[in-house]
């Protein structure tokens, strides 16, 4: 096995990087640059803003601009991943009231709708604005 010494990740930088915020009670937005340094991503790096989503007692708008985003920079089994990490965290809970992705290209909104295929009946009562 060769390892390629040119690129040295960080991980614990990686994992203070924060690219879900809270902006205000009832909206959360996700740095889409920041969420893509800091693939793979994990429910750990978002804990602490669930927890304020949860404590805030309002289902939330996330708010995710994609209109700077090159999708091949983007892991999309990631993406699958993290939304259902998310789901088994949060079970049972309506914390996502809906999910606007902003500036949202045809190449994005094709890759979301076939997400949506892939993950169970709990993304289906998200309602999504594309």
């Amino acid at each position: 096995m060769v390892l390629d010494r040119s690129v040295v990740v960080d991980f614990h930088s990686l994992q203070q990087m924060t690219w879900l915020t809270l902006v205000d009670k009832d909206v959360v937005s996700v740095d889409a640059e920041v969420y893509i340094k800091s693939q793979p991503v994990c429910y750990e790096q978002v804990a602490d803003v669930i927890e304020a989503v949860r404590a805030g007692g309002v289902p939330v708008r996330a708010r995710i601009d994609v209109s700077r985003l090159w999708i091949s920079r983007v892991n999309i089994l990631g993406v699958v991943d993290i939304i259902w990490d998310l789901h088994e965290e949060t079970r049972g809970e309506k914390l996502i009231r809906t999910i606007e992705f902003v500036g949202a290209s045809t190449r994005i909104r094709c890759i979301w709708r076939a997400i949506q295929h892939i993950l169970p009946s709990f993304i289906a009562s998200i309602t999504t604005v594309l």
